[in-house]
């Protein structure tokens, strides 16, 4: 008896396999990944340990937005009510409350930018700015912001512009107050353009 020709043929296993991508992968994953390869190819080690060494000193603009946009997107209206009514300072108001919960999220990044403008590292200041006002600019836009938008309504574009200050002014604070910046130091259009075109009045009057 002839074997039916309507068998269907075995599927081409390379047509199964899916490209990597990366942006799947949750930070515990990828560290037991990168265990997993140098373990099995231990000739990479320097490589890999030169290629880290570099991201935590330089560390990508995108990546930097999302670590702080993840922070401020933990804050909740709970945490704004726990810093608002009665305190031995006085009464404060949800608006006062919501701005000191953010404020100590962005603190450290603060002081990181003073800190790289100090030590004249135009890059990774720049880099940590555009960070910021990024992070800030979709926390604006994002969901979460909703639920604590009532009290912190003009708190991410206010605070962009205290870095994009801060960043002109070469990090010193008098000088931001007083918005006398240097001319050679602007954020760049093309940032702007690209990932916060709403915000446009973060570029300098023609």
């Amino acid at each position: 008896m002839a074997k039916s020709n309507n068998l269907k043929s075995p599927k081409n296993p390379k047509s199964q396999k899916k490209d990597l991508d990366l942006s799947q992968l949750n930070p515990i994953v990828a560290r037991r990944v990168l265990q997993d390869l140098l373990e099995q190819q231990p000739e990479l080690k320097p490589v890999a340990a030169a290629l880290v060494n570099a991201a935590i000193k330089s560390p990508r603009m995108e990546d930097l937005a999302e670590e702080i946009e993840t922070a401020l997107n933990q804050i909740s209206e709970g945490d704004v009510y726990i810093n608002s009514g009665r305190t031995w300072r006085g009464y404060r108001e949800p608006d006062e409350g919501a701005a000191e919960v953010l404020s100590e999220v962005m603190e450290p990044y603060f002081e990181r930018l003073e800190e790289l403008c100090r030590e004249q590292d135009e890059q990774n200041a720049l880099n940590l700015c555009e960070a910021i006002i990024l992070a800030l600019y979709r926390l604006k836009h994002g969901d979460n912001f909703s639920e604590i938008e009532e009290y912190a309504e003009d708190y991410p574009e206010e605070t962009a512009d205290c870095a994009a200050q801060l960043w002109r002014s070469g990090g010193n604070l008098e000088r931001s107050t007083d918005k006398r910046f240097s001319k050679d130091r602007t954020i760049p259009a093309e940032f702007v353009r690209q990932f916060v075109p709403e915000w446009d009045w973060l570029l300098p009057e023609d």
